[in-house]
C-alpha cells in the first residue's frame, strides 16, 4: 500500500513519470510485490497527462494481466 500512495503523490507533486512512479514501480517489481488497480492507475493518469500513451497502453494490457491473474488464483 505504501507504494501506491507514494506513486500517487509523485503524481499529484508533478514529478515526471520516469524520475518518480516509474522507478517506484520497477521498486515495487523487484521487491517481488504484485501491483494492483490501485497501482495501475496512478501511472496510467501519469502517462495521460505527460503524452506517454505507449506507456500507458503497456500498462494498461499489463494490468489487465495482473487483474486477471489475482482474480484466478483468488479461487
Amino acid at each position: 500500500m505504501a507504494y501506491n500512495v507514494l506513486i500517487n503523490a509523485h503524481r499529484l507533486g508533478g514529478t515526471p513519470l520516469q524520475e518518480g512512479g516509474l522507478l517506484l514501480y520497477r521498486d515495487l517489481l523487484a521487491q517481488g510485490l504484485a501491483p494492483d488497480a490501485a497501482t495501475y492507475t496512478p501511472l496510467i493518469y501519469s502517462c495521460q497527462e505527460e503524452g506517454l500513451w505507449p506507456v500507458a497502453m503497456f500498462l494498461y494490457e499489463e494490468s489487465r494481466f495482473a487483474m486477471s491473474s489475482s482474480f484466478a488464483s483468488s479461487f
